[in-house]
């Protein structure tokens, strides 16, 4: 063997700190309506499909009713 790579991949996911979940910059983006809305799992601080499927649901539903 004359060389060998190792390549470490992995996932981005939030590092969420203390006081994330009550930051008013979070609670603005979360918030947002009309022609914007953010669908995105890390706005709740957990990176979960569950979450990612909650943010695009209501993102369509607030897209609908405006």
């Amino acid at each position: 063997v004359e060389k060998i790579e190792l390549w470490r991949w992995g996932h981005a996911m939030p590092q969420v700190a203390p006081g994330f979940l009550s930051a008013p910059a979070r609670a603005a983006l979360s918030n947002l309506t009309g022609s914007l809305v953010f669908a995105h799992s890390d706005l709740s601080g957990m990176s979960l499909f569950e979450e990612a499927n909650y943010a695009g649901v209501r993102a369509a539903g607030l897209a609908h009713t405006s």
